[in-house]
């Protein structure tokens, strides 16, 4: 019986450890809607978790098992200029470029619902 005790107590930190790695995926999309023009490459990657690549200007982080992919874009400076998420049935832009007016949120948000068949 005392072994039984031990499998046991083995078996609920392995449980434990997988249900904590399973949740550590930080792309989320009240995750994403943290993340504001200016903000800095580091501060982005806190808060989102590795991208998947990284190139000049541009980070991708891509779920394939969900259809997700999320783009941040970076000026010189490394500071965020705008992002989108983009999974099955939305899309989700921001802080889009040439907006008419710098202070019109609608100019510069966009948000879609698409509707697949």
């Amino acid at each position: 019986m005392n072994g039984w005790k031990v499998i046991g107590k083995k078996s609920v930190w392995v449980l434990a450890a997988v249900g904590l790695l399973a949740g550590c995926d930080k792309l989320t999309v009240e995750r994403f809607n943290m993340i504001r023009n200016g903000d800095s490459a580091d501060m982005v990657e806190a808060t989102l978790g590795t991208p998947n690549t990284k190139i000049p200007g541009t980070w991708e982080w891509v779920r394939h098992d969900r259809g997700l992919d999320v783009l941040v874009h970076f000026d010189k400076d490394g500071r965020v200029v705008s992002k989108s998420w983009t999974e099955p049935g939305r899309v989700h832009v921001e802080d889009l470029p040439g907006g008419t007016n710098e202070g019109d949120a609608a100019s510069r948000t966009r948000v879609d619902t698409v509707h697949q068949p």
